[in-house]
Order: C-alpha cells, then structure tokens, then sequence
C-alpha cells in the first residue's frame, strides 16, 4: 500500500523570505539619488523603502553590515534586522541617522531639509 503525502503549498519560512525581497526598482536606486528616494516612498511601501535605502547606504560605502553598523553607532543585529524587514525602522532612529549626517531627510520619505532635524529630544 503505497501513501501520498500532499506537500504545502508556500511554508511559513518560504512566504516570510518572499516578504524580505526587496524589489529590482528599488535596488537600482542609487543612495545619492534623492529624487529617486522620494518617488520611491510615493508608489511603494514605506518600511520596504526604508529597508532599500539602508541597503543603498551599505552599497554606497562598500560596507559590511558589521562595519555600517559601527559607523551608523547601532548595533550589527539591529542593522541586519532592517535589511531583512524583521524590524521596522522607527522615526526617533531615522531622526539619529538624520542627524548623524550620514542621511538626508529625503532618504526616509521627507521633502524637508536637513536642518529641520536636530539631536534634542
């Protein structure tokens, strides 16, 4: 007697991996594009965005993620945590990379400029 065993259509692991891809358009987005960045956040979700923007950072630099997350003063697990979309990057940490110099603005969906940002609480 011979059993068939069904598989599952999508497993829990292959539906959450399929949600971390970041898409082609937002991977060809240049870092210093800040136009780009801004169209970006208008037709697509704002954490994948952010979490491409981040990518784009470590491109741009030729960085680790051990390496960008020293520079960005975080810790390598919350940087590797954006990328792949298992945490979200809240606003007090994007206003810290505002101010740390290393982004614009821009690069997190706000058309304001640089100096609207301070490191006061």
């Amino acid at each position: 007697m011979t059993t068939t065993t069904k598989k599952p259509t999508a497993s829990k692991k292959e539906s959450s991996r399929k949600s971390r891809i970041i898409p082609k358009e937002l991977l060809g987005i240049h870092f210093d594009d800040i136009e780009g960045w801004l169209k970006a956040y208008r037709s697509n979700e704002t954490q994948l965005v952010a979490r491409s923007v981040i990518s784009a950072f470590r491109r741009r630099y030729i960085l680790s993620q051990k390496d960008a997350a020293e520079k960005l003063g975080i810790s390598p697990n919350t940087l590797n945590r954006w990328e792949n979309g298992l945490s979200q990057i809240r606003w007090k940490s994007r206003n810290e990379l505002v101010c740390a110099g290393w982004f614009k603005p821009q690069h997190f969906g706000l058309d304001v400029p640089a100096s609207d940002f301070t490191d006061e609480e």
